[in-house]
This record gives C-alpha cells, sequence and structure tokens, in this order.
C-alpha cells in the first residue's frame, strides 16, 4: 500500500480537523434545528408606509421593518448559518440584558450573543419550487423583535411556508435602521400615556388605548402584504414569484397575539389566525371574526377567550399544560437568559414552566403546522380533532375540527 506524503497527511488531517469543528459548531447552537425538507433563508426589509402618520412621532410617516424567512437553497453545503441577532440587534440585545440583570454580566462574556448560530442563511438564494409557497404574516409580543422566536419560525418555514414578520416600531424592543437610527421601545406606561403623554384615568381607557395600538400593528401587518405584493412581482427580486397570496395565515404572540385576530378581522386575504398567549384586547366592536382560530394558552394565563373563539369557524383553544407566557420563544434555550431568567408575566410574578422548553416549542411548532396545513393547504389533520397522545400536556379547552 503506497504511503501517502506527510504534506498530505497533514492537509488531510487538517481538512478533517476543519470539517469537524464545522459540524460540531452546528450542533453547539442553543436553537432547535428545523425537521422540515427546506432549508431556511432569512432577509429583512424596511419600508415606509407613506398613507400614514406615526401616531408615536407626529410629522413622520409610519416606518416598518420586516424580517421574511423563506424556504431556500444555499449556495454551498458548508455555508454558514446567520446569526440569532446579528450585528447591531444583538449588541442592543445583550446591553439591555445585563441592564436589567446586572449578575449576569460576567455570563454574557462567557456566553455571548453574537455567538449563537440559527439554523437559517442569511440572503441564501430561494428554494426554487413548482408552486408558490402559503405566507405567514407573525407579530411578537410587546417589547419583542421576530428573532427573538426563531426556532418557532424556522421550523414552520422548513415544511413549506414563507414567514414574514414585522418590527412594531415603537413598540418592539428597538427599531435598527440601515442608516444608524435606533428607535427604543417604549414601556407599558409610555404607551398607555399616549403621544400627548396624558395617562388614562380608568382601566377603560386604558384598554382604549390599546387597542389603538393594536390597530397600528394590524394596519403594519396589512402594509406588510402590499409590499410582499411587489417583492413577488420584481423580476429583481430572489423572492419573485414565491408568495402564494391566496393562501394567507397569520400568528402572533402576546400582544402580536391580539394584533393577528385584528388583522384577521380587518384584512380579507387573511383566512386563519393561530394566536398564542395572546393578549384579551379584542374590540368588542369588531363583532365575530368568522374564521378558523386557533388559541394556544400557556397553563399560567387566567385570561378568558370566550369572546373571540365563539364566533369563529371553527374556534379553538388549547392550553399547553406545565408552560408560562413566554414558552413560544428562544430565550430558555439560551445559556445567557435561561441561567437569568424574569420571574414576572405580563407585569405579574410567576412560577418557572415545568415543561422542558424545547418540548414545548416543538408542541406549538406542530400545532401551527397542522392548523395551517389544514385550513391554507386542506389536508386533512388529526391533530385537531381532539387531545392527542403525542401531545398529551396540550388540553383542548374549547372546540375541535369537526
Amino acid at each position: 500500500m503506497r504511503r501517502v506524503p506527510k504534506a498530505w497527511q497533514l492537509a488531510i488531517a487538517l481538512t478533517l480537523l476543519a470539517a469537524t469543528a464545522k459540524t460540531q459548531g452546528a450542533y453547539q447552537s442553543p436553537l432547535l434545528a428545523p425537521s422540515g425538507e427546506y432549508k431556511v433563508g432569512r432577509t429583512h426589509f424596511e419600508w415606509i408606509d407613506n398613507s400614514r402618520e406615526e401616531s408615536e412621532n407626529r410629522g413622520h410617516r409610519r416606518e416598518v421593518i420586516v424580517w421574511v424567512w423563506y424556504p431556500a437553497s444555499p449556495k454551498s453545503a458548508d455555508a454558514e448559518t446567520a446569526e440569532w441577532m446579528p450585528g447591531k440587534w444583538g449588541e442592543y440585545f445583550s446591553s439591555i440584558f445585563v441592564a436589567d440583570h446586572p449578575d449576569a454580566a460576567s455570563d454574557a462574556k462567557e456566553h455571548p450573543i453574537r455567538s449563537i448560530r440559527t439554523h437559517a442563511y442569511a440572503d441564501a438564494p430561494a428554494a426554487s419550487a413548482k408552486h408558490p409557497f402559503p405566507v405567514l404574516l407573525f407579530a411578537p409580543g410587546l417589547g419583542s423583535t421576530p428573532l427573538d422566536y426563531g426556532s418557532l419560525i424556522e421550523d414552520v418555514v422548513s415544511h413549506g411556508y414563507i414567514v414574514a414578520a414585522i418590527v412594531p416600531t415603537y413598540y418592539a424592543r428597538v427599531s435598527l435602521f440601515s442608516d444608524g437610527r435606533v428607535i427604543e421601545g417604549l414601556d407599558i406606561r409610555a404607551i398607555q400615556a399616549g403621544p400627548g403623554g396624558r395617562g388614562p384615568r380608568t382601566v377603560e381607557h386604558a384598554l382604549q388605548r390599546m387597542q389603538e395600538v393594536v390597530e397600528v400593528w394590524s394596519n403594519d401587518l396589512s402594509f406588510t402584504l402590499k409590499q410582499l405584493e411587489k417583492v413577488n412581482a420584481d423580476a429583481q427580486s430572489p423572492l419573485k414569484e414565491h408568495f402564494d397570496f391566496g393562501r394567507i395565515g397569520a400568528i402572533g404572540h402576546s400582544m402580536g397575539g391580539a394584533a393577528v385576530l385584528q388583522v384577521g378581522h380587518d384584512d380579507a386575504r387573511v383566512r386563519a389566525v393561530f394566536d398564542i398567549d395572546g393578549s384579551p384586547i379584542w374590540n368588542g366592536a369588531n363583532g365575530p371574526l368568522a374564521k378558523p382560530l386557533l388559541i394556544l394558552s400557556a397553563a399560567s394565563t387566567p385570561d378568558s377567550y370566550d369572546t373571540v373563539p365563539g364566533g369563529a369557524k371553527p374556534g379553538m383553544h388549547l392550553r399547553l399544560a406545565g408552560s408560562t407566557h413566554p414558552f413560544s420563544k428562544d430565550f430558555l434555550l439560551v445559556p445567557l437568559i435561561s441561567q437569568h431568567p424574569s420571574n414576572t408575566n405580563r407585569g405579574r410574578p410567576q412560577a418557572a414552566p415545568t415543561i422542558d422548553p424545547k418540548r414545548a416549542i416543538k408542541i406549538t411548532q406542530a400545532y401551527i403546522e397542522a392548523f395551517f396545513d389544514r385550513y391554507l393547504n386542506g389536508q386533512t389533520v388529526a391533530l385537531l380533532k381532539g387531545p392527542s397522545p403525542e401531545y398529551p400536556e396540550i388540553m383542548f379547552e374549547r372546540g375541535s375540527e369537526k
């Protein structure tokens, strides 16, 4: 047997070492890997809605940043995945987190946010397909950004959906624009006080103010659809003709849950709505939401959702045992955050979740995909018909698929 020259041996060893390091690096990500057949791409847009004035900054037009995840074909097998919170998005998150958790400063150095990789590829070429993909709008919780939900969104996209997620300016943790502007999110008291700084006099006034904010988010989501139609028709766009605007759904968490309920009411193009532990800010003047609706709430959330699903067709309310309000987020998967968790739920003290955070996200993924496979793709889905032995943590509080 011929001996391999030493120079070749060294080159082979280095190649194998690099490949091993890269493979290990992929598994080191604390975020969940997508389970579907498609690789995932991620990009973002900045758009100005010239038809609307910015309610929190009079005299300016409404600006919205939108992150888009889509089925992709990376340029090479060894392409590097995207940062969880890229660049200044991660820097800003880290500074805010350490400011709120001073005891996390040393851990922030040991587990820097910039080291966390997703399983998506930044600006990767879109996957070719015989048919365009259904579109899911996404709205995050108040004070959050869509990047906080990377594991959830990437898995849904890997099963053949495009997700377009808004960063609701002034209501997200931060909005970072390409020209260097930084717009920090308002806290709940500032939002309730309104642009004039005059706070609500009663609980009813506070609710009215929050309903006004939800209306802004609903308009952001509808505006996003209009802009995506332009992207879909743009001959220069890598996503040209990839969007199926006949199959549109909406997903939202917390305040974003209230927003997707509202856009489901306001926009006829939205065919089905999935609300993840949404804030109960439904405006009674809306009347019933006569569309397929699934509310998946946390075990720790006492809010009643009877008003909204009562008029939906069908209206389902499921509850996830052992969960607390942030169960759909990546946060408890990330070492820095899981070691210094928040102990409040919408400002109220809360116990720690008893369900494993990976399990909670996987269950949420499964029900989102089942719901939209049924109501956007017309598939028969057993998971919505009642309790499942595969997911015994899910309790059917109201309704089911007939």
